[in-house]
C-alpha cells in the first residue's frame, strides 16, 4: 500500500463524485487524508466560534429552557460533532452541554 504525503495546504477541486488536485483525481486514501485535514480545520473553526459566541460569564439557554452562566469551554475530541460548554445554572447545578444546543441569552431577571 502506498501512502501519499499531503502538505498542510493545497488547492483541490471537489465535485459531487471526485476530488481533483492539479487535474488528477485523488485516490480514496488521499481523499481520506484531505477529509482528516478538513475535519481538524472544522473543529478549530468551531472552537474559535464557541469562544466568540459563548464568552466566559455569558448566559445561555438550552432547548429545555435551562438558563446558565458559561463557566468553561470543553474541546471536542477529533471526529466529534463539536465542543461543549460548562454551565452553572440558577439553581446551583453544573452541567456540560453541547455548544450546538445552547443559545446566547440576556441574564435572567434576578441573576447575579
Amino acid at each position: 500500500m502506498n501512502l501519499f504525503a499531503i502538505p498542510d495546504q493545497r488547492d483541490v477541486i471537489v465535485t459531487s463524485d471526485a476530488v481533483l488536485d492539479g487535474g488528477k483525481e485523488l485516490s480514496g486514501i488521499e481523499i481520506a487524508e484531505v477529509a482528516a485535514m478538513v475535519d481538524r480545520a472544522r473543529l478549530e473553526t468551531l472552537w474559535r466560534e464557541v469562544h466568540r459566541t459563548y464568552a466566559l460569564g455569558s448566559w445561555v439557554v438550552t432547548p429545555d429552557q435551562i438558563y446558565g452562566k458559561v463557566t468553561g469551554h470543553i474541546r471536542g475530541a477529533r471526529g466529534a460533532d463539536g465542543h461543549a460548554l460548562q454551565v452553572h445554572t440558577l439553581a446551583g447545578g453544573e452541567y456540560v452541554i453541547p455548544a450546538a444546543h445552547a443559545r446566547p441569552t440576556p441574564p435572567p431577571q434576578g441573576a447575579v
